[in-house]
């Protein structure tokens, strides 16, 4: 009488595959069912130091003077600190990428921004490079 063989889903590497597809199968249908967040909102107890001013989240839209950024909050609000010193509005910002933004002053249109980036320039108020930040652009106010 001739041996019968086995089939593929009755070996053990069938039960294991068997075994990883209803997982992953699993996996997807929870992750395709778990509600939908946005982007992680930056909190004061994930990304600010408790010793620090806290994040401020903003409703309003304000286009922001950029003229400096930094990957690291405290060098930002050095920055930040110094021109406050001189007398303009500083502040720092939480931008959409991750770096933190160094503003010379911020305002209600974009074309308020633009004329008083271009008086700064000419000023040397602001470096060549400084520009406006739209406020789809940025997250929260870091400082003050």
């Amino acid at each position: 009488m001739p041996e019968e063989s086995k089939g593929f889903w009755t070996t053990l590497p069938g039960v294991l595959t068997g075994f990883a597809a209803v997982i992953g199968a699993v996996t997807g249908l929870y992750v395709a069912m778990k509600p939908q967040t946005g982007p992680a909102q930056v909190t004061e107890s994930s990304s600010v130091p408790t010793s620090g001013p806290a994040v401020t989240p903003t409703t309003r839209p304000r286009f922001h003077l950029i003229v400096g950024s930094s990957p690291t909050r405290g060098d930002a609000v050095a920055q930040a600190r110094k021109l406050r010193a001189d007398g303009h509005p500083s502040e720092v910002i939480l931008s959409t990428t991750g770096v933190y933004a160094v503003t010379l002053g911020s305002y209600p249109t974009q074309r308020e921004a633009t004329s008083v980036l271009k008086r700064a320039k000419q000023s040397d108020d602001a470096p060549a490079d400084a520009y406006v930040l739209p406020p789809e652009r940025w997250k929260a106010t870091v400082f003050p």
